[in-house]
């Protein structure tokens, strides 16, 4: 919707204040010019009737009614605006009358100013002899009314007329800044599209316009030279980007090599690993002793665990970090299918997070050791149900956690921490992790190690 400019409502808001404040006081002075002259005219008329009641009441006690009708002639006379007089006795009988018009028009026209009454009153003996009926014309009062009237269409007519030349003067004035406001808004700094030149105004206007006309002379200056300053940015921009693509170009080969040797290293040590590991499983088969067929086998079972982590570690995006969950997992199945355990159920909860692989080769130890010991000392053959849990977990106090627990017969405590195994994760759980580690019995044995979650990636 357009908006109604300035200009126009200044032109309304000065009509619709002039008209509001001639009003106001043509109002206020017609109103005391009438008020003046009704006040005026009671006056005349309560002094007449005050004036004739004395005289009237004298003759009447003297027993001079003629002297009434010749008095009362001579106030008709000298009053050209009285149209009716009339004179009762106490009994109501009428001793002198006097009509210029219609009893009945006068009194459907009885009005204060009008119409005079009173009761005629000796003033020495307080006696009362009648009364007296005075009708004057309002054809003064109707005059006043006409020239107030048309004495208000004069004021309107010349504060209208004043009003135009007003109107005519501010759209005169404001064509100026119209046609200034114009070109400021078409302006194109890029096409110097502003057509008006200098104003020899000295008025606010005209300080107005030449300012402007300034402002876009140095606007046009200063976007000309910060033309050519973006040009030449342009360019150093451009010569830049094509040096910074190929310096990317350059990384994202390197990077890309780098890559492909990792993914070949992690390879190379997960089959060399699987080598190692196929050659212990050949050299357990040829062992008759079952301590040293345990050994191996627990053997070939770390380097199975480590082996998995290079696994990951080259069939993933991300080379440098192991994902845990996915991990721990496959490590479960395969201990598993090694150990051809259908009757156990592994409960896992892994939160997603991933580890380096400094710190993921022995956490995967630890998971494989804790997880092996549960599954060859845990249960007993009569036990039914078997359950081993691993839960790894983020806890408050910026605290990381992992548990494996198991429900079968627990465990000597003194003697777990004399075994090899526990050694072993006591080695990589708090020298290589900085971990806590508290084993307990609670419905089987508990391992839980608390880690920082510095660790984390």
């Amino acid at each position: 919707m357009r908006s109604i400019s300035i200009e126009i409502k200044i032109i309304i808001s000065v009509i619709f204040f002039t008209l509001f404040i001639v009003s106001l006081e043509r109002y206020q002075l017609s109103e005391n010019i009438v008020e003046q002259f009704i006040e005026s005219k009671k006056s005349k008329n309560n002094l007449l009737i005050d004036t004739i009641i004395p005289i009237i009441a004298l003759n009447i006690s003297f027993g001079l009614e003629s002297a009434n009708k010749e008095y009362l002639d001579k106030i008709v006379e000298q009053n050209f605006d009285l149209e009716y007089i009339q004179l009762q006795d106490l009994k109501n009988r009428v001793t002198y009358s006097y009509t210029k018009e219609s009893i009945t028009k006068l009194k459907n026209k009885k009005q204060a100013i009008n119409f005079c009454a009173k009761d005629i009153v000796d003033s020495i003996s307080g006696e009362h002899f009648g009364h007296v009926d005075l009708y004057f014309s309002d054809d003064e009062y109707q005059l006043v009314l006409s020239k107030n009237r048309d004495t208000t269409i004069k004021i309107f007519s010349i504060t209208f007329v004043l009003l135009i030349l007003l109107v005519f003067f501010i759209k005169k004035e404001f064509k100026n800044l119209k046609e200034l406001s114009e070109n400021v808004l078409s302006y194109d700094p890029k096409l110097n599209n502003f057509t008006l030149c200098a104003s020899e105004r000295l008025d606010e206007v005209g300080v107005i316009h030449n300012a402007i006309v300034s402002m876009v002379a140095r606007i046009h200056s200063h976007s000309k030279l910060l033309d050519e300053t973006n040009a030449l940015l342009e360019i150093k921009v451009q010569e830049r980007t094509e040096t910074l693509d190929s310096k990317n170009k350059l990384l994202f080969a390197e990077i890309k090599n780098k890559n492909v040797l990792l993914r070949e290293l992690y390879h190379r040590v997960k089959n060399n690993l699987q080598i190692i590991s196929s050659l212990l499983s050949l050299q357990s088969r040829r062992i008759q002793d079952k301590t040293t067929k345990s050994i191996f086998d627990e053997t070939n079972q770390r380097i199975k665990a480590m082996a998995l982590i290079h696994e990951k570690l080259y069939q993933s995006n991300d080379l440098e970090a192991v994902d845990m969950q996915i991990y721990t997992l496959d490590l479960v199945d395969n201990l598993r299918q090694s150990f051809q355990t259908n009757a156990l159920t592994f409960e896992i909860f892994c939160e997603n997070f991933k580890l380096d692989l400094e710190k993921a080769v022995p956490m995967g130890l630890i998971i494989n050791e804790l997880v092996t010991n549960s599954i060859k000392y845990a249960f007993d053959d009569t036990q039914e149900k078997k359950i081993i849990g691993v839960k790894m977990y983020k806890a408050p106090k910026d605290k990381f956690l992992l548990e494996v627990y198991d429900n079968g017969r627990g465990a000597d405590l003194q003697t777990v921490h004399q075994g090899f195994g526990f050694k072993l994760i006591e080695s990589l759980a708090s020298y290589q992790l900085k971990g806590i580690i508290c084993p307990f019995n609670e419905n089987g044995l508990h391992i839980q190690i608390i880690f920082s979650q510095g660790i984390l990636i």
